[in-house]
């Protein structure tokens, strides 16, 4: 395995293993997944020097860590923890929007396909609202950084909890005075946490949202979305980005007040799971090489196109070299200032 690589970045967040049914029918079994690896894969189509920080249920293997080094990724902040938690995730995609998480036999049986045994069971994951004082099983502390890791000078923080997302960002500037990417979790953009919103992403580098999360924290306040960027970035953040539903992105530079409108790329959808965190990865390799939030966005956006594609983050790993810089420059003339 490549854990001796040198990292710059850390990406920190979940693992899942998920079971998908895509558009074409096609059944991907038990693959590794979530946020943490979609975010990897989506910075790695740019840039290399990714070191990976996650927690695994004592029950699960970490096999796949082999593979993932493969792509030049240093797994040796992914360990093993005493708790048992689910890990396991299904989804049945059903069309560009929407997905299904739950009665997995019932899909198998639609594709004239035997469920797979595990499955058996099986209960979706009903995410809930976060609790301020409390870890989840999967949560991070700073202690789960390895110390060779603290050479690097960024972080991104996927998706995962309010737990880690308060206590992460501040240690990792307090011993790099490096740049943190701060990427918003379903279980705190809900309007009960708007007190709390300013303190933990004041001093960000980048604060990504997508479009549905800044929605819901806004509710009954605001509807403009420039108007709900405009507000977060009041909080001392130096960049707002924004996940459109359509995947299209808002980008706001707080030091210049500057504000881009990036469209999508016309991808043909098979699978859209992860794909706001390969839209944090993108836009995370963009920010570290040129520190220029168009550039990222762009690189975000491209990220994101190549990542509904296929299905697992292994598709966007394995993506053929050329073709993400390809689809940068398509993009580079359709940018709107707003």
């Amino acid at each position: 395995m490549n854990n001796n690589l040198a990292v710059n970045t850390i990406i920190a967040g979940c693992v899942f293993n998920e079971t998908i049914i895509n558009l074409k029918n096609q059944v991907f079994t038990n693959r590794p997944g979530g946020d943490v690896l979609y975010t990897a894969a989506g910075f790695n189509l740019w840039k290399k020097g990714v070191g990976l920080v996650a927690k695994i249920s004592k029950n699960y293997s970490i096999e796949w860590t082999k593979e993932i080094s493969d792509f030049q990724i240093n797994t040796s902040g992914v360990n093993k923890t005493s708790l048992d938690f689910n890990q396991q995730r299904f989804y049945a995609i059903k069309n560009n929007n929407k997905f299904s998480t739950s009665n997995p036999q019932k899909h198998f049986f639609e594709i004239g396909s035997s469920m797979p045994k595990f499955l058996l069971g099986y209960k979706p994951h009903h995410a809930g609202i976060d609790k301020r004082n409390s870890p989840l099983p999967f949560s991070l502390i700073p202690d789960n950084i390895p110390d060779s890791f603290l050479q690097a000078h960024n972080m991104i923080l996927c998706p995962i909890d309010y737990y880690t997302h308060s206590l992460m960002p501040s240690y990792f500037r307090s011993q790099t005075n490096g740049n943190v990417i701060l990427c918003a979790s379903n279980g705190y953009m809900h309007p009960s946490f708007w007190n709390e919103i300013p303190s933990l992403i004041r001093g960000s580098s980048a604060f990504l949202t997508s479009e549905s999360q800044i929605r819901n924290l806004f509710l009954g306040k605001m509807d403009d979305i420039w108007d709900m960027i405009d507000f977060l970035a009041l909080c001392s953040v130096e960049i707002i980005g924004v996940f459109g539903n359509d995947r299209c992105v808002y980008i706001y530079e707080a030091p210049t007040k500057k504000k881009y409108f990036i469209p999508h790329y016309p991808s043909k959808i098979i699978d859209m799971i992860g794909t706001f965190a390969a839209f944090c990865g993108g836009f995370g390799a963009g920010f570290t090489t040129y520190f220029d939030p168009l550039r990222a966005g762009l690189m975000g956006v491209v990220a994101a196109s190549i990542n509904v594609e296929g299905s697992t983050p292994l598709h966007t790993f394995k993506s053929l070299p050329g073709l993400a810089n390809a689809r940068l420059e398509a993009l580079e003339n359709l940018v709107t200032i707003i």
